[in-house]
């Protein structure tokens, strides 16, 4: 009899060490707690993942008690750690609502990473692909060191976008990698149609397209419809990587929310590209857009120092751009900024798109400002652009202004070769008479031109 009595009250023991759970409470005033996959015994102040030992409770309890408990304030802010480890996100809910202060500090981008989310219909249209991460006006939100992937991009189905935020606010990325289909990071206005305002250093924001959202869906890496968005040595990337979809663009400001929208970017990449099998017949809300930077209904882009590159090498047929202003009242503004465009089989190169007619240009003034001197040579480089905007210095011009020697008069020796400076013209084109859309400041005439 005191055997079976033994038995049993040890098989009770080792039932409580499965099943009971440890139920201290956190410091109600706590400045800093943590998320880890397995709490330490003792540390009251944390949360972890590991539903066999959880410490205070779940990741969603965890925000239960972030918001509901603490409250964090401007007055008294709180820091949560988080341990190396992949982390989901609760799929029913906000992360943050009308609340905020709070600093997110993971243990490197390859370490800390947040999956999952997506339940939520967090856009005010009614049909946004789903975020991890879903932000409603919240204020003073910090993040750093982690990466945020959408379940699309392991090969699940629930969330698609990498971050969307909505409403006024205000937040700070650092040192973080955004991982997305259809979009990475994507803000939209609330109630109010207030701003929020984002600010962005050593980041990567990557998008591409989905095929979980079905066809016509594009990518775009980095989409404001209602922000002041600053960027800093980041690199904001953009792919189509399934068939029947469009508008693939790096960064893109809609003013259409909010006219006073604006995304700036400073020492960056700007990166768009597709690999081989996707296809270019999607719908295409902004005229088949594919490039690097897009304003449209009032918003603007800027960007000083770093690189916009677009390459659909694999693609035939589509028309790449570096500088798309999409509708009237736009504006795009990018000195120091260099342009590299390689298009696919029978598409054409527009490094400044959207800009109307020369004389739309002369009579409304320009919406981009974006001089660009392409690398010398002997041939201008067979590109759209605006008025003005693209300069080229063609180095095998005889004295007699030819401008196209042949190959004999190049290799003689005895003929100088002049540098030219060729600024871009649309009104010197002429396709029958062989005329490129050329001036030549040294002759002053059009290239080509007898």
């Amino acid at each position: 009899m005191e055997q079976k009595l033994l038995t049993i009250f040890l098989l009770f023991i080792v039932s409580l060490s499965f099943t009971n759970k440890v139920t201290a409470a956190p410091d109600s005033d706590a400045s800093r707690i943590s998320l880890k996959i397995k709490c330490d015994t003792g540390n009251n102040n944390c949360f972890d993942t590991d539903s066999s030992t959880t410490q205070n409770g779940s990741f969603s309890e965890m925000l239960d008690w972030i918001w509901d408990t603490r409250a964090p304030s401007e007055q008294s802010p709180l820091a949560i750690d988080i341990d190396p480890g992949t982390y989901a996100v609760p799929s029913h809910r906000p992360f943050c609502d009308q609340q905020g202060h709070i600093t997110l500090n993971g243990a490197g981008e390859e370490n800390t990473v947040f999956v999952g989310g997506g339940a939520v219909n967090s856009g005010p249209h009614g049909n946004e692909p789903l975020p991890v991460l879903f932000f409603k006006n919240c204020g003073n939100i910090v993040v750093k060191d982690l990466t945020v992937r959408s379940d699309v991009r392991i090969g699940g189905g629930n969330s698609v976008g990498g971050v969307h935020w909505n409403g006024a606010g205000s937040s700070t990325w650092s040192n973080v990698r955004i991982e997305g289909a259809t979009y990475g990071w994507y803000d939209t206005c609330g109630s109010g149609a207030s701003l929020g305002t984002h600010y962005w250093f050593d980041a990567r924001l990557d998008s591409v397209t989905s095929a979980t959202q079905g066809a016509n869906i594009g990518s775009v890496a980095y989409y404001s419809r209602c922000g002041d968005n600053w960027l800093y040595s980041s690199e904001i990337r953009a792919r189509q990587d399934v068939g029947n979809g469009f508008d693939t663009v790096g960064a893109l400001a809609n003013g259409n929310e909010n006219s006073n929208t604006s995304i700036r970017i400073f020492g960056s990449a700007v990166r768009v590209g597709s690999v081989s099998g996707a296809s270019n017949s999607g719908f295409s809300q902004y005229a088949n857009a594919f490039g690097g930077l897009l304003a449209a209904y009032g918003a603007s882009v800027h960007m000083h120092g770093g690189i916009v590159s677009v390459n659909s090498q694999v693609l035939s047929d589509v028309d790449i751009f570096g500088a798309y202003v999409f509708s009237t009242g736009n504006t795009i503004h990018t000195p120091g900024t260099a342009f590299a465009l390689v298009p696919g089989s029978s598409g054409s190169v527009m490094r400044i798109r959207g800009e109307g007619t020369p004389l739309a240009q002369l009579i409304l003034g320009p919406n981009v400002q974006s001089p660009f001197l392409w690398s010398r040579g002997i041939n201008p480089p067979e590109i759209q652009s605006a008025q003005g905007a693209d300069l080229f210095i063609e180095i095998d011009c005889l004295d007699d202004g030819n401008c196209d020697p042949t190959s004999t008069q190049v290799l003689d020796s005895t003929l100088a070769k002049r540098p030219h400076l060729m600024i871009y013209d649309a009104t010197c084109e002429n396709e029958s008479s062989g005329i490129l859309p050329w001036f030549d400041s040294t002759r002053g005439k059009c290239r080509g031109e007898p």
